[in-house]
């Protein structure tokens, strides 16, 4: 339990060019208890299948990662090979262990509280109560702009969507009502830490997010909901009140990027704006992208030939993949999708919207890389993997699910539940 949950802050934490080595250390390491617990086991590993089939991450992206290093057959660019088939490599081994980890040993609850824990230290340090020295040997801010423990302003705000969707859980689930508490308060400094990014997807995507979590938290059946989510509106207005001028100072940077972003979504790019260029790129992208529809130009060559990456994952993919890449990528998306649709629990609403604000993010990022996505996903295999009853065996519900439920869900090694 300790070297997963070691593993998942590191691989947040510890990202800056400084301070990877020590996540290259404890990735070793977890990957050689991974092994080692897997070869004392192996007799089993046939019987229990929880390697690929349901891990939706790894089983997906496989296929993916063996079309993006073929590409390098005819892509011009040689140069990222080794780099690629270790970042491939190491995505895919990672999201095994991490499955078969947390499957194995209960540990869904502690990752959740992993992810919790990731957002409080970047809301402490944001309130300048903890240094940034401790996990980046790079500035706190990046052009007026919230950096964190992340290696840009825009990586740290998604990392901090996913940790509120994950704290969201907790609270839906728990009972302790302390807990509750110190969640709903870590997602509301979480979203003040949103706003010091001033990452401008970040903020669409925690305001749909929110929105998605309002509408399930009213139409649920559980009792006093409407009274609660009044209570917390009521407080979080008070304290805003009571710290009106505190914001208006301290925020200026932040209120100049909104007033920006508002501009953006009622008056469309304005001409020279880096928004103006990365749209600029993404005409080029697709225009070049209809010369090689099917097989793309290669890994890496939309960045050697424009200096710049897209900033949108649709169009890095089918530059450089062509459709086939395009396709192999978000295939892993529409599984999941089905998965959630045949789910048991009442948290669907929430699984689909977390994974449409992903896409939707997409437009403005190249995600197919990145190890934060390779975690979430992953994790959200495990939560679909069996539905409430694993809820309950995770301790994230204390009444047991139906018999109806259980009965329908099948346990890691393939039989079913009792």
């Amino acid at each position: 339990m300790i070297i997963t949950i070691l593993f998942l802050l590191s691989a947040q934490l510890f990202v800056t060019e400084g301070f990877t080595k020590y996540y290259h250390i404890i990735d070793a390491f977890f990957l050689c208890c991974f092994f080692i617990d897997v070869i004392s086991r192996f007799s089993k590993l046939e019987k229990n299948k929880i390697f690929f089939r349901n891990n939706l991450y790894a089983s997906s992206i496989l296929f993916f990662s063996l079309f993006l290093l073929s590409s390098y057959i005819w892509s011009p660019i040689k140069d990222g090979l080794s780099i690629d088939i270790l970042l491939q490599g190491s995505l895919i081994l990672n999201s095994i262990a991490i499955f078969y980890f947390v499957n194995k040993y209960n540990l869904l609850k502690y990752t959740l509280y992993a992810y919790m824990i990731y957002a409080l230290i970047n809301n402490l340090i944001c309130l300048g109560i903890l240094s940034n020295s401790y996990f980046s040997s790079e500035d706190l801010f990046n052009n007026s702009r919230l950096i964190g423990t992340s290696t840009g302003a825009n990586n740290l705000a998604v990392d901090l969507l996913l940790s509120t969707f994950m704290t969201l859980i907790i609270i839906i689930h728990t009972k302790n009502i302390i807990l509750k508490s110190a969640c709903s308060l870590n997602i509301l400094l979480t979203i003040y830490t949103i706003l010091w990014t001033q990452s401008k997807k970040g903020l669409i995507s925690i305001s749909l997010l929110i929105i998605i979590f309002l509408y399930y938290y009213l139409i649920s059946n559980q009792k006093n909901k409407l009274l609660n989510l009044l209570t917390i509106f009521g407080i979080t207005s008070v304290i805003i009140v009571c710290l009106h001028d505190v914001i208006n100072e301290s925020l200026t940077p932040v209120v100049e990027r909104l007033k920006g972003l508002y501009t953006l979504l009622t008056q469309g790019y304005g001409e020279g704006s880096e928004d103006d260029i990365r749209l600029a790129l993404i005409k080029v992208g697709w225009n070049e992208f209809m010369n090689k529809p099917f097989m793309g130009h290669g890994q890496r060559v939309f960045a050697h030939n424009y200096y710049f990456y897209s900033h949108n994952n649709f169009i890095e993919l089918l530059y450089n993949l062509g459709i086939c890449g395009f396709v192999l990528y978000y295939l892993m998306f529409i599984r999941i999708f089905k998965k959630i649709k045949n789910s048991f629990f009442e948290e669907r609403m929430l699984f689909a919207g977390i994974c449409l604000i992903i896409i939707l993010m997409d437009t403005a990022t190249v995600s197919y890389g990145l190890r934060s996505h390779m975690l979430f996903l992953t994790l959200l295999s495990v939560m679909l993997k069996g539905g409430r009853h694993w809820f309950y065996k995770h301790g994230l519900i204390s009444r047991k699910p139906s018999q109806a439920a259980v009965y329908a869900t099948a346990c890691p090694c393939g039989h079913q539940l009792e």
